[in-house]
């Protein structure tokens, strides 16, 4: 609205013209906590929509789609009209992973489950197998059992372990004496 103060001093007509500024709100993308390409926001005027952006990217996360509220409850309608400042939040779900127990060869029989690991979780010890002349020594990033995994590192792909195995040395017998033979009398 605007007021316009007008003081009459000449006899001439005056024409007096309102300039008019459409007012406008910016609707900024928020990720929503996680890292990757950052979606530029937009300015819009008042009571147009906002174009949806192309779909957010970060690692170890499928993107669900963009959001009213950052808890991804209701999603935003772009063909709703923006009359206000505008957050609009990613949804995401994580990638799920699978880690795998080889027992390289050992443990007849034997079976260690694999497990499904969201991105960034860490997977639970496969635990402890048994071989009947092999001792366990733990679960490998390889094959020859040179890199020892830590099970409080977070998994970002799938993952492959292999059993560790040292030979148990079989027992050397202990040699029963000989009874020293009693001298023979003639």
């Amino acid at each position: 609205m605007f007021v316009i103060a007008y003081a009459r001093q000449n006899s001439a007509d005056t024409t007096v013209y309102a300039g008019w500024k459409i007012k406008t709100y910016t609707v900024k993308f928020d990720l929503n906590g996680k890292d990757g390409k950052a979606i530029p926001s937009q300015t819009v005027n008042s009571g147009s929509c906002a174009v949806k952006p192309s779909d957010a990217v970060a690692d170890g996360y499928i993107f669900t789609g963009w959001y009213k509220d950052s808890a991804c409850t209701t999603k935003y309608d772009f063909t709703t009209p923006i009359t206000a400042d505008t957050t609009v939040y990613a949804g995401w779900e994580a990638k799920k992973y699978v880690v795998d127990f080889d027992l390289n060869g050992k443990a007849p029989g034997a079976t260690v489950p694999s497990q499904t690991i969201d991105y960034g979780d860490k997977a639970t010890d496969g635990g402890s197998v048994k071989d009947p002349t092999y001792k366990f020594t733990g679960w490998y990033l390889d094959k020859e059992c040179t890199i020892k995994y830590d099970f409080d590192s977070p998994i970002t792909g799938d993952l492959l372990l292999y059993a560790g195995w040292e030979l148990v040395p079989s027992p050397i017998p202990t040699p029963t004496p000989n009874p020293t033979p009693a001298p023979t009398v003639t």
